[in-house]
């Protein structure tokens, strides 16, 4: 018996002090440029202390055993890395983004005179199908030019008056892609020309996630490709797609390289490993369109929300080896699964009249009463779903009453009755004879004593 407590009580305390995997850092999105050096960290702690792997899309990184730190050596595209704790009490993930912009090219200004002409405003930045109206006149009145006007084919453009040394162009729904109009000068007959810089934005149509060559729900323990669709959407470069995990943004892509001007369509991935207490939790995907970096013109959209089911094989949560009762005495037991979909579970035990089998929820329970032999035996129960099967079994034993403890007990309980029984007699007859007497002088008479 001292054996068992032993190793019950060791076994507890394994328990207690056994944790499951936990990172000591949030993981970081990383902007850096093309051909830099990135360190990504990623330690963490449990009980006992957890295995560190690295990876990136679908490919195990060679680093050395539990190593938490990866250095990666001039990076050249944009990458997620994902590092993995794994111990005996569970596993967690959590994913960097690295975002490589290009170096930016150097231009020189080969004119050796600027043209002295300027916009107001300096460069336009409208919705799709806007208006725009655009001045072009002189950066200094000691360089106004004889002749002034625009090189326009879309929309029109007048004049300024009283002087003339202004135009403007005013276009009342812009919708050419790529057009830039000229605003052209002529000064002491030498005419220059600037061009305006005009950037169109227009916003997603629709943004929505799918998983790349599957439907349905996630199977745990299984590593799933998140799409996110950003349709019809420009500029590119004004583009920010993040993914958003329980609120927080992990995982951010930029497309500064994407020079086009025109609406195209999108994407980015998220790379995920599903585990069962993932179920239920939400992503979405937000992007934001800033075409003039910064200020209100931000424009945001968000995807519908992606509900996250994983899948699991069932697994028993209450299991007891082995259940005892005397004979006659009554006994209950069971067992419960757990599983998504829920499983379905079917019990087979030794029939009995006086067994009887209840199923609420997911906890199957069997009652006995007044066991008898016939009872005794194996009782096996399995919980299947579409994902898996899970197996329980016990064993019930009858173990005969002891008659001679009970005969014993019974004759002790009918010695303390007749003790009790004599006792309440031999109270009543002694209180039966004892009378009250009263005493006479003897000098008077003779009289004998007489009860009163």
């Amino acid at each position: 018996m001292l054996q068992y407590v032993l190793i019950w009580c060791f076994l507890v305390l394994m328990t207690a002090q056994s944790d499951a995997p936990e990172f000591l850092l949030t993981p970081l999105i990383r902007n850096v440029t093309e051909g830099d050096n990135v360190t990504l960290e990623c330690p963490a702690r449990g009980n006992p202390a957890p295995a560190i792997s690295w990876h990136t899309n679908n490919d195990t990184l060679s680093t050395t055993e539990n190593q938490t730190t990866l250095l990666i050596i001039g990076v050249s595209q944009s990458k997620n890395y994902s590092c993995t704790a794994t111990n005996r009490n569970g596993t967690i993930l959590q994913t960097f983004n690295v975002n490589v912009k290009k170096k930016s090219a150097t231009f020189t200004n080969q004119s050796k005179t600027a043209c002295p002409l300027e916009f107001i405003p300096k460069r336009v930045v409208e919705r799709h199908g806007a208006s725009v109206s655009v001045i072009c006149r002189p950066t200094t009145t000691s360089a106004e030019p004889d002749i002034i006007g625009w090189e326009a084919p879309i929309g029109l453009w007048n004049l300024n008056m009283p002087d003339n040394k202004s135009a403007t162009w005013n276009v009342e729904k812009f919708e050419d892609w790529t057009f830039e109009p000229v605003c052209f000068g002529t000064f002491s007959d030498q005419q220059c020309s600037v061009t305006l810089p005009i950037t169109l934005y227009k916003t997603p149509d629709t943004v929505s996630i799918s998983v790349q060559n599957h439907s349905g729900p996630l199977q745990e323990g299984r590593r799933y490709t998140l799409q996110c669709d950003v349709f019809n959407v420009a500029p590119l470069a004004a583009l920010t797609v993040s993914w958003l995990w329980k609120g927080e943004i992990i995982q951010t892509h930029t497309y500064d390289d994407h020079l086009t001007k025109t609406p195209e369509n999108v994407s980015s991935t998220w790379e995920i490993t599903a585990f069962r207490n993932y179920s239920n939790e939400v992503i979405t995907c937000l992007t934001i369109l800033d075409p003039k970096q910064g200020g209100p013109s931000q424009q945001v959209n968000t995807s519908a929300v992606f509900k996250v089911i994983v899948h699991y094989a069932p697994k028993f949560t209450d299991e007891y080896d082995s259940v005892e009762v005397v004979t006659g005495g009554n006994v209950s037991f069971g067992c419960s699964a757990e599983g998504n979909p829920p499983p379905e579970v079917k019990c087979n035990y030794p029939v009995a009249i006086n067994a009887r089998a209840t199923t609420r929820g997911r906890q199957h329970t069997v009652s006995i009463t007044r066991a008898t032999s016939a009872n005794g035996g194996i009782y096996n129960c399995v919980a299947t779903n579409e994902v898996g099967t899970a197996t329980w079994q016990t064993t019930l034993t009858i173990t005969p009453l002891d008659h001679t403890t009970g005969v014993n007990y019974y004759l002790i309980l009918v010695v303390i009755l007749v003790i009790i029984i004599i006792m309440i007699l031999c109270y009543y007859f002694c209180t039966k004879k004892h009378g009250r007497y009263s005493l006479i002088s003897a000098r008077n008479n003779d009289v004998p004593l007489h009860n009163l």
